[in-house]
């Protein structure tokens, strides 16, 4: 299906995660320890040599990494169901808002709800098509398929869409469209 540099994404959250949690002035004086902990990475070592609590950053750099695994995984699943639906033809109805709706919408959003709470079982989600579940500082947001219209249509221009909100920032966002056979992150 969609291909991904998973190593080339973990150094990217890495050094993401290290300039947000440290100032410019301490990032330019740590080069170092962001050296480090690129090198243990790509060592597979587990962080315990970092000095001055990058520890902490390391980890917390690994799950998000490991978020975004599991993101592109539960998108896999969704992109294979949608396009099962798709192929086969779907018709659309009206939600009470006036927007369109299939049941491939609702079943993909079960699916990426299922995926995503078997690994993260105290995480909550916010889903366009069922209602939130859940209360946590990570927030899974779901857009099952966007472009609902362009998908009953027949057209290939529709998106899965996962992001993941810790403590109020988007940590992960993941944006497939399963037609086109692309995938944005």
């Amino acid at each position: 299906m969609l291909a991904c540099d998973e190593t080339a994404l973990r150094q990217t959250t890495i050094v993401r995660a290290a300039r947000r949690t440290q100032p410019a002035s301490t990032w330019a004086q740590n080069n170092d320890t962001r050296d480090q902990a690129v090198l243990a990475h790509r060592r597979g070592a587990a962080y315990r040599h970092l000095e001055r609590g990058a520890w902490w950053l390391a980890s917390a750099a690994m799950d998000r990494a490991d978020d975004l695994r599991l993101a592109f995984d539960a998108s896999a699943l969704a992109a294979e169901l949608a396009l099962a639906h798709f192929e086969s033809g779907v018709s659309a109805t009206l939600k009470v808002d006036g927007t369109p709706v299939t049941e491939a919408d609702r079943a993909v959003e079960r699916l990426l709800r299922e995926t995503l709470s078997e690994a993260r079982p105290d995480d909550a989600f916010l889903g366009e098509e069922l209602d939130p579940l859940g209360e946590s500082d990570r927030i899974w947001i779901l857009d099952p398929i966007d472009g609902t219209s362009f998908f009953s249509w027949g057209d290939p221009n529709w998106r899965v869409q996962i992001a993941l909100e810790v403590h109020g920032t988007t940590e992960v966002a993941l944006v497939t469209a399963p037609a086109l056979r692309r995938c944005w992150c």
